[in-house]
């Protein structure tokens, strides 16, 4: 698996090639976005694609004819489909979710939306959300901010909220634990 830093360098061609090409028009970063990410779900959920595309032993021709008919039928724009064709050739198209998540990622920045995962102990009502998405917005500065929800009954009470590499944990299991420190070290 190639690791992030290669990742990277694919994502910021690829959204460079969009900057330039696209004027940086919002819609198009979003576009190419559930592009990359549609294809990775494709291949995701068909392991017999996988099996294709990822075998040594298969030749390039035939993996090219069987992209080729994928992206007929699925009709992405050009600039993924030409990228995602530079995956194959390069040996890289298995890497495709990390890159695609980099490239969010780009995109989220230059469009000023902020992605926070926040793990809760129980399921937010919608009035939580907006209100911790308000917080959010506040706390980032940024003009839109995405959640992605999870719930984990371990935490007990409370919620853990990331925002890039900056986590923010509010639950009653990591108050307890810092409790239990506090009192082993007395």
């Amino acid at each position: 698996m190639i690791g992030t830093l290669l990742a990277r360098r694919y994502a910021k061609a690829l959204f460079e090639v969009v900057k330039k090409a696209d004027g940086a028009i919002e819609g198009n970063f979003e576009k190419v976005s559930q592009e990359l990410k549609s294809f990775c779900t494709l291949l995701e959920d068909n392991p017999g694609l996988q099996s294709i595309f990822y075998n040594p032993s298969i030749s390039i021709h035939h993996k090219k004819k069987l992209l080729e008919e994928l992206i007929q039928r699925t009709g992405p724009l050009p600039v993924v489909a030409n990228f995602i064709t530079l995956l194959l050739e390069k040996g890289r198209l298995r890497n495709l979710s990390i890159i695609a998540s980099v490239f969010e990622q780009l995109s989220y920045q230059i469009l000023n939306k902020a992605q926070a995962t926040v793990t809760a102990a129980w399921p937010l009502s919608e009035k939580e959300e907006l209100e911790l998405k308000a917080k959010l917005h506040a706390l980032t500065g940024a003009k839109e901010v995405i959640l992605s929800l999870k719930t984990d009954p371990q935490l007990i009470g409370g919620m853990v909220v990331q925002i890039g590499s900056t986590v923010y944990d509010g639950s009653l299991k990591r108050q307890l634990e810092n409790l239990k420190e506090e009192l082993i070290r007395r």
